[in-house]
């Protein structure tokens, strides 16, 4: 059976097209070399598992603790509540977008290998560069930033253990990351069916945390602030003059926690059926994410109190665990500390097996120095183990950032966004280019008609907020509170563009992803300009 959709299920008018049958293990791997790719990996992610993972890539319980204090500094409960809820939006067009390519062409390299596909083929080498960095760059800072924020969670949950005579200073939260880091490599050192099991277990703990969080709160605070406050209270304290650009300072919480939406994609070639499971996992999580992410806010807000002020200045660092020590008491916060840890921690795992799986798909191509160290695959774990420690390390530098301020460590959170979408909607918007001229083929699941209007919407949201994410979060600008987001991404686009014109100089150039396609005895579809 080909990757690709039928006559009948390519057809424009089908609103959603699920008919085909999933292939059998067997034949995803013929389907893999036709791409151009060995198998090397066993498929042992079942459907709860593929749908567990990318449900841990979002972690709403701690990912909403991460970056809380973003909107409630830039526009207070308005900001927290409606920049969730506008953004969740354009998430879903994203990720909705991001499913149906990789239904289509389901590997390792996720949207990266797509470019092959979507573009006259005289292009595929620069697209396939462009699009693969940008994501590396994603996958990296996502990495760090969600061990930033475990560490920080870490510390926070000493402080309110000490009842704050603990302060955990900067460079402190620094050394647990570091710490995070090493345990988390260790973990992405294991056979595929280890992190498959670990995967699903804390997706129980993230949904059984969110509705003991919800519940805890609402059973326990006397105090809730009313409705009027909770859904129309706007209170900046950004110092912007801007309502408007205030508001959407705000919009970091819901572009950092419903983003890496492909790192599902990154481990298709360990997930059975990968063409029909990876992309509706996808739209679960995302689904899921928009409307519990939503209602934990909401009640968040309801049981915050008024004094947005205190709560900025939390001792801890995170206003969602003064939250729950007003509410829960000491024995209650700690409780839901712990179960926040326990969340960011499965959060930090899938992310980095997704970098892992990105390194090792960028290497088979020959993108990256040093490929066929990186692409190698452990003979005991038969996952790239290689990649894994390069991910560690180089997550460890951005960490360092940490060190100079928190404002330089936020840019990791921003970089995450903006490279990581951006990554994504390059072949989105490829494809709506190049329809009718390109023949691209559809998988079993794409949403017919629908498909180009989600597609232009999604690329209209990362165009505006990627702009969003470079603006300081507070103003005046001084050296400290710059958001250095920008300054990142340049230089990482550079120093790709350097390695772009060495590589291209040399007797065996880059050619794109899947360039040894019907090298391995199986054709593979293709075009021509």
């Amino acid at each position: 059976m080909a990757p690709y959709a039928t006559k009948d299920a390519a057809a424009d008018d089908a609103p959603v097209t699920t008919i085909i049958r999933p292939a059998s293990i067997d034949s995803e791997d013929e389907q893999l070399a036709a791409m151009g790719y060995k198998p090397e990996m066993k498929r042992e992610f079942t459907w709860f598992a593929i749908v567990s993972f990318a449900f841990s890539v979002t972690g709403i319980l701690a990912g909403a603790m991460a970056t809380f204090y973003t909107p409630l500094a830039a526009g207070g409960p308005v900001a927290l509540i409606w920049a969730w809820f506008w953004g969740s939006f354009g998430c879903l067009c994203i990720g909705l977008s991001v499913a149906e390519l990789v239904s289509a062409y389901p590997t390792d390299g996720g949207l990266y290998y797509t470019v092959k596909h979507v573009v006259p083929s005289s292009w595929v080498p620069l697209m396939g560069w462009i699009v693969g960095w940008m994501n590396l760059l994603g996958q990296i800072a996502c990495s760090a930033s969600v061990d930033f924020a475990l560490a920080s969670q870490i510390t926070a949950t000493a402080a309110l253990g000490s009842d704050y005579a603990y302060g955990a200073p900067n460079s402190h939260t620094v050394a647990v990351m570091m710490g995070c880091l090493l345990v988390h490599g260790t973990l992405n050192s294991l056979p595929t069916k280890y992190l498959a099991r670990l995967s699903s277990l804390y997706t129980i703990v993230n949904v059984g945390g969110i509705f003991a969080a919800i519940i805890a709160l609402l059973v326990t605070c006397k105090d809730k602030n009313s409705a009027s406050f909770v859904f129309t209270h706007f209170e900046s304290s950004s110092g912007w003059s801007n309502n408007g650009i205030s508001f959407c300072i705000g919009l970091l919480a819901v572009a950092w926690t419903m983003t890496d939406y492909d790192a599902t994609a990154h481990i298709t070639e360990e997930t059975a059926h990968a063409n029909v499971r990876a992309p509706i996992a996808i739209i679960i999580a995302v689904v899921l994410t928009a409307v519990l992410g939503w209602a934990l806010l909401i009640v968040l807000v309801f049981c915050m109190g008024t004094d947005i002020a205190g709560l900025l200045e939390a001792p801890s660092g995170l206003p969602v665990a003064l939250i729950y020590r007003r509410n829960l008491g000491k024995g209650g916060a700690l409780t839901m500390m712990v179960l926040t840890i326990l969340v960011q921690n499965a959060t930090c795992m899938v992310c980095m097996q997704s970098c892992a799986r990105t390194i090792f798909a960028l290497s088979r191509d020959g993108m990256l120095p040093f490929s066929r160290v990186w692409s190698t695959v452990n003979r005991w774990s038969q996952t790239p183990v290689h990649a894994v420690w390069l991910i560690c390390a180089l997550a460890a530098l951005l960490g360092l950032l940490d060190l100079a301020s928190y404002y330089a460590a936020e840019a990791i959170f921003s970089v995450t966004s903006i490279a990581l979408d951006w990554s994504y909607v390059i072949p989105v918007l490829c494809k709506v280019i190049f329809a009718g001229k390109i023949p691209y083929q559809p998988g079993p699941i794409h949403f017919g008609r629908l498909s180009m209007p989600i597609n232009l919407a999604a690329f209209c949201w990362v165009a505006f907020v990627s702009v969003i994410l470079c603006f300081p979060q507070s103003v005046p600008v001084e050296k400290q509170t710059m958001n250095y987001s920008s300054v990142v991404f340049v230089g990482w686009l550079i120093l790709a563009s350097g390695y772009w014109f060495y590589r291209q100089g040399q007797s065996s150039p880059y050619q794109g992803p899947g360039a040894k396609a019907g090298l391995l005895g199986v054709v593979s579809p293709s075009h021509s300009d």
